[in-house]
Parts: C-alpha cells; sequence; structure tokens
C-alpha cells in the first residue's frame, strides 16, 4: 500500500502542470471538506443536510457580502465571529469593497479563506424586489426530487427465513419488512425567501404498504417556510427546528462540538428554521412565527406530535400506557418490539423568545414548556438519581453577546423550572494580528433538565458536567495554520460506567501547510482521557481507573490538474485503560477524484487498509457519498475497505448517483451481532439515487 501511494503521487507529480493553476475554489469540494472537518472529531451520527442545504443556496444565489449585515453573513460557516466583525467594520471605515479578492486586506482573511467564500459570495448590485411580492416569486423557484435507494447485499440472520413455530416462539427473531432503505424527498425554494418540502423514509427492515405501515413509508415529514413578509421575519408551518441562544434552553438540529476549528465555539443563533432531515423524534411539528420590530425580534411557537419511548406499566384490564422508562430515538421500527414503542407518547411544546439585536450586542430570553402525555419514571440506577422524572418540565434562559473591536464575549444561563441551572461564559479574543484565542467555561447542574439543548459539551447531554475550553488559531508564517485547544471537563456526581465524580481532559493540535494551490496537508494529534469503570471481584463495587485514547493522523490532498484531484490519509490510534495492555491500530487510504471536463461525470475512488487491536482504538474517517447521505464508518479489527462512487448528468435537469462499498475482514468469520449479523468476512453496501431539477 505505501510503495502504490508513493507511485502514484510520482506519477501524478511528472504529469502535473509546471505552474501552479488557479483554482478559485470548488462548490462540492469545499462543502465536503467543511463536513468532514465537522465530522472527524465526532462519534455521534448527525445529519449535515441543513448545512449542505444553505450552502448550495448560497452557491445559486450567492450573498452580497457589501450589503450583508450580521444575520447574513453567519450563514458564511467558514468565518468565525471576529472575522464576520471585522468585515463589517472594514466596509463601513472604507466603503463597498471594490473587487473580491480585497477581501484579503480585512483583518482575519487570507487567500485561502478568501477562496473558500468565492463561489458563495459577490460584490455586484442585487436585484431588489419588494419584501411583499411573494406570490409572484413563486414561479421563479427551483423544484427538486431526489429518490434513492440502498441495501446490504449479503443476507443479514434478520431476513433469513425461519419456521411458523419459531417466530411464534419469539417473534423480535425476524425483521418485518425488505432489507432496502427508501428515502424520497421533494424541495422547493425561492432563493431563501420560500421553502417548502416533503420527505419520506423507510429503513431496512421495516415494512411498506403492509403491517404496521399500511401508507407506505414509516416516516413522513413536511414543511413551508416564509420569510421576509414586511414584519413578519419567519413563518413556518409543519416540521421545523428550533435555535436559539448558546444551545443551552433550547436548539435542535445541527449543532458543532470541539472541532478543528478551534475558535468556532460560539453558537449563532437562526430562531425557526426548516426541518428536511430523516430523524423520526427530534424535531417540531406545528407553528412558529418571527416578528420583527426595528431591532427586536419576536417568536411564539407551538408543537405537538407523538415521540417513540420505551413502556413502563400497562393497564392490563385497559391495556393504556402507565408510564415510560426512556424515550427512543432510533427512528427503527423493523421488528414488533420496536413496533410497539412507535409513537408511544404525545409531545406537546409551546414557548418562545424576544431578543434585541444590533451588529455588535445581543441580548435574548427564551421560555419553553414540555408536556407528556405518559409520566417518565428511571430506573432506581444510582447514577440516575438526578434524572428528570414526570410529565412536564419548564426552561427558562437569557442569552447575550457583545462584541468590541478585538474581541467577542457571549453566554447563557438557563433554568429547570423547580430544579437546577445551567450556565456558560465565553469569549473570542484577538491578540495579534496572526494570533487569536477562544475561551470558555460551562457549568451545568446534575439536576438540570434540558431536552432540546446542544451547547458545548464533554456529555451527550448538557447536564452534570463543568469544563473549561481553550482554543487558538496562529498563523506563524505565509501558507502554516496552528489550531489547537485544550479541554479541561469535570462530572460531579455518576454518570454512565463512571461509579464516582471524575475528571477528565481533551486537546487537539493540527498544523496545516499549504505551499501551494494545489497542495493542502495538514497533521494533527488528539488525546482524550477520563476515567470508567473496572470490573472487579465484588459485584457491588466498582473500581474507577483512568483510560486514554490518541490519534495521530496526516492528510494530504493533491491537485493532479483541475480534473483530477489525489487524497491521501494515514492515521494512528492508541487506547490504554488502567492497567490493561495498550491497544493500537492503523488506518490509510489513497483517494482519486476525477472529474473530466469534457464529460458531465464525477468518480470519487478510496482503498483503505486499517488493523485495530480492538473496538476501542477503532478510526472513524468521512467518506464521500450520495448528495444528503453521510457515511462515517468506524474501522477495527483487520480488513480492508473500498467503495467506487460515481455521478452522472446526462441532462442538466437529471443526476444520477451510484455508489458500491466493500469492507473485506481477514480475522472475522462473520460480521455483526444479532438480527445484523453475516455469515462471511465481506459486507457490501450498495446505493443509487435519481435527483430530478425543474
Amino acid at each position: 500500500m505505501y510503495r502504490a501511494v508513493l507511485f502514484i503521487y510520482a506519477i501524478a507529480f511528472l504529469l502535473s502542470p509546471a505552474e501552479g493553476q488557479q483554482l478559485t475554489g470548488d462548490p462540492q469540494k469545499i462543502i465536503e471538506d467543511l463536513i468532514e472537518e465537522l465530522a472527524t472529531m465526532t462519534d455521534l451520527e448527525t445529519d449535515y443536510s441543513i448545512l449542505y442545504d444553505d450552502l448550495l443556496l448560497l452557491q445559486d444565489n450567492p450573498l452580497n457580502i457589501n450589503k450583508a449585515d450580521y444575520s447574513d453573513l453567519k450563514r458564511l460557516q467558514f468565518l468565525n465571529d471576529l472575522q464576520i466583525l471585522n468585515l463589517i467594520m472594514y466596509i463601513r471605515q472604507n466603503g463597498p469593497l471594490l473587487t473580491i479578492y480585497e477581501l484579503q486586506l480585512v483583518d482575519g482573511f487570507n487567500a485561502e479563506l478568501v477562496r473558500m467564500l468565492l463561489p458563495f459570495i459577490t460584490i455586484g448590485e442585487p436585484v431588489e424586489e419588494g419584501k411583499d411580492k411573494i406570490i409572484p416569486s413563486i414561479r421563479y423557484g427551483r423544484h427538486q426530487l431526489i429518490i434513492r435507494a440502498d441495501q446490504i447485499l449479503e443476507e443479514q440472520k434478520g431476513y433469513k427465513p425461519i419456521s411458523d413455530s419459531a417466530y411464534l416462539a419469539n417473534p423480535n427473531s425476524r425483521y418485518l419488512g425488505s432489507p432496502v432503505k427508501l428515502v424520497t424527498r421533494y424541495r422547493y425554494h425561492y432563493k431563501d425567501r420560500i421553502y417548502w418540502g416533503l420527505t419520506a423514509e423507510k429503513d431496512a427492515g421495516e415494512e411498506f404498504f403492509s403491517g404496521s405501515n399500511n401508507y407506505g413509508f414509516d416516516f413522513y415529514s413536511g414543511h413551508l417556510v416564509i420569510n421576509d413578509i414586511g414584519f413578519i421575519r419567519t413563518f413556518a408551518a409543519g416540521d421545523y427546528h428550533l435555535r436559539f441562544g448558546q444551545g443551552l434552553t433550547l436548539w435542535s438540529g445541527i449543532s458543532y462540538g470541539k472541532t478543528p476549528y478551534a475558535l468556532n465555539i460560539k453558537k449563532r443563533q437562526y430562531g425557526i428554521t426548516r426541518y428536511g432531515s430523516t430523524d423520526e423524534n427530534r424535531f417540531f411539528r406545528g407553528a412558529g412565527t418571527t416578528l420583527r420590530i426595528r431591532d427586536f425580534d419576536l417568536t411564539a411557537f407551538y408543537s405537538g406530535k407523538k415521540i417513540d419511548a420505551n413502556i413502563g406499566l400497562v393497564d392490563t384490564i385497559t391495556n393504556d400506557i402507565e408510564n415510560i422508562t426512556s424515550f427512543q430515538f432510533t427512528g427503527y421500527h423493523s421488528i414488533p418490539s420496536e413496533v410497539e414503542d412507535e409513537d408511544a407518547v404525545s409531545e406537546s411544546v409551546f414557548g418562545g423568545n424576544i431578543s434585541y439585536n444590533r451588529d455588535k450586542f445581543h441580548i435574548g430570553m427564551t421560555a419553553v414548556n414540555y408536556h407528556f402525555s405518559e409520566e417518565l419514571i428511571h430506573d432506581d440506577t444510582p447514577y440516575r438519581s438526578f434524572d428528570f422524572s414526570g410529565n412536564s418540565n419548564t426552561n427558562i434562559g437569557m442569552d447575550y453577546q457583545v462584541g468590541l473591536n478585538n474581541f467577542n464575549l457571549f453566554g447563557e444561563i438557563s433554568h429547570s423550572w423547580n430544579h437546577g441551572i445551567a450556565y456558560l461564559n465565553g469569549m473570542l479574543l484577538k491578540m495579534h494580528s496572526r494570533i487569536s484565542l477562544s475561551l470558555l467555561y460551562r457549568n451545568y447542574e446534575r439536576d438540570y433538565f434540558p431536552f432540546y439543548s446542544q451547547a458545548i459539551s464533554e456529555n451527550s447531554s448538557n447536564k452534570n458536567e463543568q469544563g473549561i475550553y481553550i482554543g487558538t488559531e496562529i498563523r506563524p508564517a505565509r501558507h502554516f495554520k496552528i489550531s489547537a485547544y485544550f479541554d479541561s471537563f469535570r462530572f460531579p456526581w455518576l454518570k454512565y460506567n463512571v461509579d464516582a465524580p471524575s475528571d477528565g481532559t481533551d486537546y487537539m493540535v493540527r498544523i496545516d501547510y499549504n505551499p501551494l494551490e494545489t497542495v493542502e496537508m495538514y497533521l494533527s494529534m488528539k488525546e482524550e482521557s477520563k476515567p470508567e469503570n473496572e470490573t472487579t471481584d465484588s459485584p457491588a463495587l466498582n473500581e474507577i481507573v483512568d483510560t486514554d485514547l490518541m490519534k495521530i493522523r496526516y492528510n494530504l490532498s493533491y491537485w493532479v490538474s483541475k480534473n483530477l484531484r489525489l487524497v491521501s490519509r494515514f492515521e494512528l490510534s492508541r487506547f490504554k485503560k488502567g492497567l490493561h495492555p495498550v491497544r493500537k491500530g492503523y488506518l490509510i487510504y489513497q483517494d482519486l477524484l476525477f472529474r473530466p471536463s469534457d464529460i458531465p461525470l464525477s468518480v470519487s475512488f478510496r482503498y483503505c487498509m486499517f488493523d485495530t487491536d480492538s473496538y476501542d482504538a477503532r478510526i472513524y474517517t468521512y467518506e464521500h457519498d450520495l448528495l444528503y447521505a453521510f457515511s462515517i464508518p468506524a474501522f477495527h479489527s483487520r480488513g480492508i475497505r473500498s467503495y467506487l462512487l460515481v455521478k452522472y448528468s446526462p441532462l442538466e435537469y437529471l443526476d444520477l448517483w451510484f455508489r458500491l462499498a466493500q469492507t473485506y475482514y481477514s480475522d472475522k468469520e462473520t460480521i455483526g451481532t444479532g438480527l445484523n449479523e453475516i455469515n462471511g468476512n465481506k459486507k457490501t453496501g450498495l446505493k443509487v439515487q435519481m435527483q430530478l431539477k425543474f
């Protein structure tokens, strides 16, 4: 593999042009690179559809930065708040930009950043349109229809035929439906003024036009969002997201935590936004609106829907649910026990937000009330002693932002009614033209109860945590950038698999070097240390030991020509728990991305080798996938992974995708567990997709 990579780059170097190419920015590459950067530091499944949608919309309707205010510029995910405020001040002091490349004169901007922004911005005069002219605009909008199917080709245990007696003895021993996953998406938008859409999904194993899904798909979602109708800033009906403050009181949808963008720790309030994902539980369904009166935004919303839950007690006479033990968020309804938990509880949510906004100042207050039709009663496990019980809760929070010349202050405090408090305060500081710093302190009490909360944290939920985060971005010389953060955290109460108060640290250092417009590379190291239970001879007492996970990565991207790009990566992992032996692993891959000039075709191919001692030393890596499909698998054991992705656009309004991916394990005879088990050492996935644009 090493020799093959060296050979490929040697040939590429010989074939590449002698002079550097003037690459103005490939929108698809820029979007995919951004998503990879955001996804590379987490093992949580996240749907980046909204981010993809927003950037594709900006590509079709570039943002006029001479006319944009803070609320417009925050849509450019590549910019941190210091850069946004510096850009606003530069234009106010010097007048409109005469050329986009003048951005390099703005404090905090450089040639690399400008190239990333080029596909999404303009300085031309926009076509003015009356804000009340909505109906005449509809015919000028764009429609999009996507149909996708994917399936694991090898037979899994849950799809094998079994006898009637075996099924009657255990109905959960076989999937109810076919192994094909189906997704249908219809979208309409007119610029950033009008959006509507429908989404339908059937997961693998779920029934389709039969059984519990007589009406076809297992999940349906629809939305209508209209922006800027006079003093109505936003109106939403159907399914939508809510994102306010710093994410402590109320935030749903995509959210970033600790990423290689060490300065981007401040969340940007978006209020009401459209929902187009396939997450079947974590969204709002109903209506909401935001009114803008001068510098004030007033938001009110209501949501009512059914969500999945694990059922506790059931009345044996009436068969009514008396309580639940936990909420379910997988969205899978492929066996009878999952179907039983589907839509088990009715959730009602209402509330509002009021905020005052200026370019350099923001203050807001959010209130939200939750009510569930059934009472939540958790088990008596010690670490859950302070978890929420009951069927209603109210959260009230206040957030702020103050921007000055070289720094930005922000924060939020939130309170669960009659229970705990959570707060965070942060700062972005420009210490020098080449050095910027970010600081954040957080304190989430153990009895703070957030339901839709996604503030920065080490825990999966914003409770039982204290921490200090320090991040920096340094540009010591041309073509170099150093990004780093250090996060020290503490859990004052017990948590899952940690039977005592505990603490830990997490740090990341990354060095980017871009000597040419055609060459990008970086070297990064990330290490996280935190405690975990160690099983002892006494079943009543677990010893607490430290775990340490370190990962080192080298990534090289090289444009051979404007049509061919090569990407190579080598990554090492090291895991140590207590006195157990060290577990190690490595992953190496080679990507070839080809887009010929005279054919509407793009091809992505990857060949990857991996070898790890255990699951604890697993390595995650982002893979190129179909539009609105995201693949970030975890690699462990020993094997080879390869995939081929082809996109072909035979007509201006038609795009076709084909993706074939296979993982081969040299040290396994079976893959997976339970109903997903494959008898063999290969797992092959096939995906096809069609997009119509009109």
